[in-house]
This record gives C-alpha cells, structure tokens and sequence, in this order.
C-alpha cells in the first residue's frame, strides 16, 4: 500500500527555505509530517523558551502563520483542501495539540496570504515548475 513518505520527504526538502527562515529567525521547528489526499499535517515546535505562545490566541496566531508561509511555497504542488497542525511546547507541557483548518483551495492567492517569512512569488512558481512532475507522481502514489 503506497504511504505519503516519499510526498512528506519532498515536502520537507522543498520547504526547507521555509523551515530554516522560521528555525533561524524564530526558533520554530516546523515540518510536515503527513499527507493525505485530505490533510496536511504539519508540526509546529518552538524550540527557545522565551518563544512560548502562551495564549490560546498567539498559538492558533502562529500555526495560520505557518500554514499561510507553506501554502505560499506550495501552491497546488499539494492540494490538499485541508491542514491539521500539531503545536508542541515543552515548556508549557503542551505536546501535539491539534488545530485545524482549510489550506490549498485554487480561489486562493496564496501571495497574498499574510506571513512572516513568504517567499517571493517570481522565484516560488519557477521552482514550483522545476519539481512539479515529481510532485504529481507522489501525490498520485498516495491513497
């Protein structure tokens, strides 16, 4: 039975100008951790103990943050029409708290989507074309 390993390994390596932008500068480890044909599941973990997120609000704030920075990497690469995350904070005793949401959505501009580390729209839909055929196959591999 074919799994979504090989589409979250090239989600990761893809992402990893996004991951490493909020690893970095931010302290977050961010990384997909499945596909299906109807979720994203990413994990969301900062990683420094001043990045807490205490509050309901700056936590659910963060994770549309992320989805919003993979969803502008992405595009239709994934489409999936839904994201779960999973918020983990040591430092809080939080492990795998779950939010969910809508994600690729093709009335989306996903441009225009606001986050803090969002690439530049030139660059992305060059790249996107350069592994878009690996993509396809990946995402038709899954059930």
């Amino acid at each position: 039975m074919p799994q979504s390993n090989d589409l979250v390994k090239l989600a990761n390596d893809y992402l990893l100008s996004v991951r490493k932008g909020y690893g970095m500068c931010q302290q977050i480890n961010v990384a997909v951790e499945d596909v299906t044909r109807d979720f994203l599941t990413f994990s969301v973990k900062p990683f420094n103990r001043v990045q807490s997120f205490e509050t309901d609000r700056a936590q659910r704030t963060l994770i549309f943050n992320v989805r919003n920075s993979l969803l502008g990497q992405l595009g239709d690469l994934i489409p999936c029409p839904n994201f779960r995350a999973l918020y983990s904070n040591e430092s809080q005793g939080i492990k795998d708290r779950e939010f969910a949401g809508p994600f690729y959505d093709p009335l989306y501009q996903e441009f225009e989507l606001g986050s803090s580390v969002m690439p530049v729209p030139e660059v992305v839909i060059e790249s996107r074309e350069r592994v878009r055929s690996r993509f396809r196959e990946a995402w038709e591999a899954i059930d």
